[in-house]
């Protein structure tokens, strides 16, 4: 055989390997030097870059365009969000434990901040 062929049948084969969803092997810690399937890893990346455009939080100029800080800046809304609903409900919870006269303002907002404490209904 000649070199030629060789390394058009190599470049073929690999152009196959590419097309059909491998990756050379490039993992420090497995140094095989082979090829693994991708497992559709480029198709997952750009589900949760829409995922997290849909939420406000695009991967960008803003966060390095790396999809961990555009997470992080949605798990930090998340957290202070999260910290308002708990401050709310505690003034709730103070407003529906104040003892009121039944014919008072105060009574109905107690009665409204009872039932804005129940859980909700599924």
């Amino acid at each position: 055989m000649s070199a030629n062929y060789e390394t058009s049948s190599a470049e073929f084969l690999t152009d196959v390997l590419i097309r059909n969803g491998f990756v050379r092997c490039d993992i420090a810690a497995c140094n095989c030097g082979s090829w693994h399937h991708a497992y559709g890893l480029p198709e997952r990346m750009r589900e949760i870059e829409h995922a997290l455009s849909d939420a406000d939080h695009p991967v960008g100029n803003a966060n390095g365009h790396l999809p961990i800080n555009a997470l992080r800046g949605l798990v930090a809304e998340r957290d202070a969000l999260q910290s308002e609903i708990a401050r709310l409900r505690e003034a709730l919870r103070s407003i529906a434990e104040m003892t009121y006269d039944k014919w008072t303002n105060g009574a109905i907002a107690g009665n409204i901040a009872r039932q804005a404490l129940q859980e909700p209904r599924t």
